[in-house]
């Protein structure tokens, strides 16, 4: 029955253990009404387990107090003796604490002041506490009230050095065990009631840049103090100015247009000076690079144009009215030779070097480059300069000679 005793008591004990840390680990994770709850399912549970300590040591019979006849209390320190000499033939009992929330060191000492054996890890020295409080709680179930009156309760109040002092509460002896490891008591409410200890908030990182005034490292706040001046300082003061000179600039452009459509009738030098002089002063950098783009843009156009001709057509040429049509064939629209910073279509195709294009002006014919313009005696002619060359006369006079033989 012994054997069966201690299987038994150890797996109940066990299992009361197993409970309790369960209880204890969600305590831990909660907070507020939920840490309340625990909490009394927590005392609940203690309750239980004593009531079926009871139940279980009834059921046994007096077999635990022959298993337990040489179990005695071992003090450690001469303070302890005494106290077990003053309360000689007294029942001691020991402070009850949750085992699982303390650390091994603790553990040790709680261990060597109960008299049992300290060594082994953490869980040991926890299921050896456990069984001894269910020990005491079910030896202190058998006493009578009556003796019980006349005990007396031991309990520590020295933190520092752990020393016992009793006192006569309930009638019976109790030995607590609060020693250097018990935490210092905090007094919350100079943190504010916040929680929190006093002077933790000391360790945080002040930024400093809050306290500085709004707009003291502006730009315009330096310029002030150095006495520099701004860059649109003015802009109001000088408004009127700015509307006025818009508006002569927009009636010397209408006056530029009226001479432009004058002067169309001069030749194509003075036009090309004047354009140039207009493009440097009205045209913006941006606006030349797109024109740029455009011509190198309408040069590979040209270019896909005569390889895509007949052969018929390259020899005879293009005429200028057709030049249209074959960029309208090839996908352009809307192609406007202002655009690319010429006045009208034949001012681009003269313009244009001799290897992308050879354009007859007399004829108004566009030819691929390479293209040969023959010379024709009737263009010669019509000129005032032309002079005829020595073979020329001799010709005349051999076509004299022969009409004078006829």
């Amino acid at each position: 029955m012994s054997g069966n005793y201690h299987q038994e008591r150890s797996r109940l004990i066990q299992q009361h253990k197993e409970e309790i840390k369960s209880i204890e680990k969600e305590i831990k994770s909660k907070r507020g009404v939920l840490k309340e709850q625990y909490q009394r399912h927590l005392e609940e549970a203690q309750k239980r387990h004593q009531e079926e300590m009871k139940e279980f040591e009834t059921k046994y019979g007096n077999e635990e107090e022959k298993v337990k006849k040489g179990n005695k209390p071992v003090a450690l320190s001469s303070s302890s003796k005494e106290a077990e000499g003053c309360n000689s033939g007294k029942t001691v009992l020991y402070e009850e604490r949750q085992w699982n929330s303390l650390s091994k060191s603790e553990l040790e000492i709680e261990c060597k002041l109960r008299g049992l054996n300290s060594k082994g890890g953490k869980e040991d020295l926890v299921t050896r506490l456990f069984i001894f409080t269910a020990d005491q709680k079910s030896k202190l179930s058998k006493i009578p009230q009556g003796e019980q009156k006349g005990m007396e309760v031991v309990k520590s109040r020295d933190k520092s050095s752990g020393n016992l002092e009793s006192s006569s509460i309930k009638g019976f002896t109790v030995v607590s065990s609060t020693n250097k490891f018990a935490p210092p008591e905090i007094n919350y409410s100079e943190a504010g009631g916040t929680g929190r200890r006093k002077g933790r908030s000391q360790n945080r990182k002040i930024d400093h840049r809050k306290n500085v005034k709004p707009g003291h490292n502006s730009w315009a706040a330096f310029c002030a103090r150095n006495d520099i001046p701004r860059k649109n300082t003015g802009l109001n003061i000088h408004e009127d100015l700015n509307s006025e000179s818009s508006d002569d600039e927009k009636n010397e452009e209408e006056e530029q247009s009226l001479k432009d459509s004058h002067s169309e009738n001069d030749s194509i030098e003075s036009d090309e000076n004047e354009l140039s002089g207009s493009e440097s002063e009205d045209i913006d950098e941006e606006e030349l690079a797109r024109r740029n783009k455009r011509r190198a843009v309408m040069v590979k156009v040209l270019e896909k144009m005569f390889s895509s001709i007949t052969i018929s057509e390259k020899k005879n040429g293009l005429k200028l009215s057709e030049i249209e049509g074959q960029l309208t064939r090839l996908n352009v629209k809307n192609f406007k030779p202002e655009l690319l910073g010429y006045k009208s279509l034949e001012e681009w195709l003269s313009c244009q070097s001799k290897t992308v294009l050879t354009y007859d002006e007399h004829n108004q014919l566009v030819f691929p480059p390479g293209h040969k313009i023959p010379d024709s005696k009737n263009n010669k002619k019509d000129d005032a300069y032309y002079v005829d060359s020595l073979s020329e006369q001799e010709e005349k006079k051999n076509s004299d000679d022969d009409d004078f033989f006829i």
